[in-house]
């Protein structure tokens, strides 16, 4: 019996005692040989978005999303061949757009798709994963987070309003501002 090996390799010896058999080699015939696996920790029956990054992203910037296959006590659990998936919107009123496919390879168990984007400041938006092909995966579905305002005007700070030509600039920071004033961090 072996436990807990990704690899086994089986091997038999033939030993042959028969006598002088015309110059021809004995023959082996095998029968109900059985190998069979079950997992320790079973296999992957579902989906699970895990993060949503930034946790609460704006509305002028794109984000990502970590998806898992994990199995029924919600551990990650890798699949057994390429699995695809599709990102939809579960809650919301708008439009998620950008990278919306994507696939967990085969002995892995995290996609993390970059460059999703939601189209509205919404708070309690929820995303799901639905399987396109490979292992039979149920939904998952992400945590309720908030999709912020992006910026709407920018503003120069330490912009000098007069130079000569041929004379270098001072230096000046450029920040995106939101509608309600504040800074957007998450702008690109």
């Amino acid at each position: 019996e072996v436990n807990n090996e990704p690899l086994i390799y089986l091997r038999w010896k033939y030993h042959s005692v028969a006598a002088n058999n015309g110059g021809q080699r004995p023959r082996i015939r095998l029968d109900n040989l059985s190998i069979t696996s079950t997992s320790a920790i079973g296999q992957a029956t579902r989906f699970a978005i895990t993060s949503v990054t930034p946790s609460s992203p704006s509305t002028s910037s794109s984000f990502s999303v970590t998806v898992q296959s994990v199995n029924n006590a919600g551990n990650p659990t890798n699949v057994y061949e390429n699995t695809g998936f599709l990102l939809s919107l579960a809650t919301g009123t708008r439009t998620l757009s950008g990278v919306l496919t994507g696939t967990i390879n085969a002995n892995q168990n995290t996609a993390i798709l970059t460059g999703v984007s939601y189209n509205v400041a919404q708070s309690g938006v929820v995303v799901q994963a639905t399987r396109t092909f490979g292992e039979m995966l149920s939904v998952g579905q992400s945590q309720p987070f908030t999709v912020i305002q992006g910026a709407s005007q920018i503003i120069f700070n330490g912009l000098q309003t007069k130079a000569y030509a041929g004379k270098r600039l001072q230096s000046f920071t450029v920040q995106s501002i939101r509608p309600d004033n504040s800074v957007d961090g998450n702008f690109v």
